[in-house]
């Protein structure tokens, strides 16, 4: 399945593949059986790994690399080529956490605000518990040191500090 959407964000390429919006539908409709929900569900996980995905693209290019996001069936990727001068292992490092911690911020920052207003809406409510959840579960389930989880990548780039020649 191709790419069904792409646009420029921050001056970064973006693309949506189809079988992003597939699975999402699926996990969504799955999950609740109500279209309302089910479209919600898919805004939140779109908004929610594309957030991800900027804290690695804008720290990838803060170190000088060109940077490109890609959403897919398998969540999101960013693609980053290496500057001109090559990465440090800690900068590597600071990269591969950037996304669950920009989506841990994120979350927290949501659920700041839904303790603030307490929405009485069933939808806004289902919107605002699932923002929180996605960001800091996810998130936090994507620092399990796995390849190829943003986890996998600290590690490896942890025993590149320790080891660089093994």
């Amino acid at each position: 399945m191709g790419p069904v959407l792409r646009f420029r964000l921050f001056g970064m390429p973006v693309t949506v593949q189809g079988s992003f919006i597939l699975v999402a539908a699926l996990i969504g409709f799955t999950g609740v059986g109500d279209i309302a929900q089910t479209v919600a569900w898919m805004a939140i996980v779109f908004v929610s790994i594309l957030i991800h995905e900027l804290g690695h693209a804008f720290t990838a290019r803060s170190f000088g690399s060109q940077v490109a996001i890609e959403l897919n069936g398998l969540g999101g990727l960013t693609r980053w080529s290496p500057p001109e001068k090559e990465l440090t292992p800690g900068r590597r490092a600071l990269i591969a956490a950037a996304g669950s911690a920009t989506g841990l911020v994120f979350g927290a920052l949501v659920w700041l605000v839904a303790s603030q207003i307490e929405p009485t809406d069933r939808l806004v409510r289902f919107v605002l518990s699932n923002l929180v959840y996605v960001n800091v579960f996810w998130g936090l389930l994507n620092w399990l040191p796995i390849r190829p989880l943003d986890g996998g990548h600290l590690l490896e780039s942890l025993l590149e500090k320790i080891a660089p020649k093994r």
